[in-house]
């Protein structure tokens, strides 16, 4: 984070392909750590206005995340993150949501970023970075997963 407790993002998509463009996968509930606003709520950063955004402060951890569930499958081959400069991060995680542990871990570690540019994390040159998913996880479609109801956080 460039700041110690909140992070501000403007844009945040999912694509079902792998150049970040046509139409999002924002059918989904937003899902987050917090917002230290109520003019900051999730849906901000995925309206796909530039004007408003999700202000993020962190959850009973320290630990800011924002995301989306799906109540069906979705094939997510691209995310596309826009952060407010001096209010970014410089290291996303994607994760997953594993049922039998009830926990999250991290299926990609995207690093070096830089906030306040508009990041598209295309899924598939990452296969590689992912050589096998957590145990009781299937690799489907770029993303380990182990439940239909997928949920992904950043």
């Amino acid at each position: 984070l460039d700041t110690e407790k909140q992070w501000d993002v403007s844009i945040l998509a999912f694509y079902d392909n792998y150049d970040c463009m046509g139409s999002e996968l924002n059918d989904g509930r937003p899902i987050e750590s917090g917002h230290y606003s109520s003019s900051r709520v999730p849906a901000g950063a995925f309206d796909g206005n530039n004007s408003t955004l999700w202000g993020g402060d962190g959850d009973e951890d320290g630990l800011l995340w924002l995301g989306m569930e799906f109540d069906i499958f979705a094939q997510i081959k691209c995310v596309s993150i826009l952060d407010i400069s001096g209010r970014g991060v410089t290291e996303l995680r994607v994760q997953a949501w594993q049922t039998s542990t009830a926990t999250w871990q991290n299926a990609l570690i995207s690093k070096d970023l830089q906030s306040g540019q508009r990041k598209n994390i295309n899924l598939s040159h990452r296969t590689n970075i992912i050589s096998h998913c957590p145990q009781g996880f299937k690799l489907r479609h770029s993303v380990c997963t182990d439940t239909v109801s997928e949920m992904f956080q950043f």
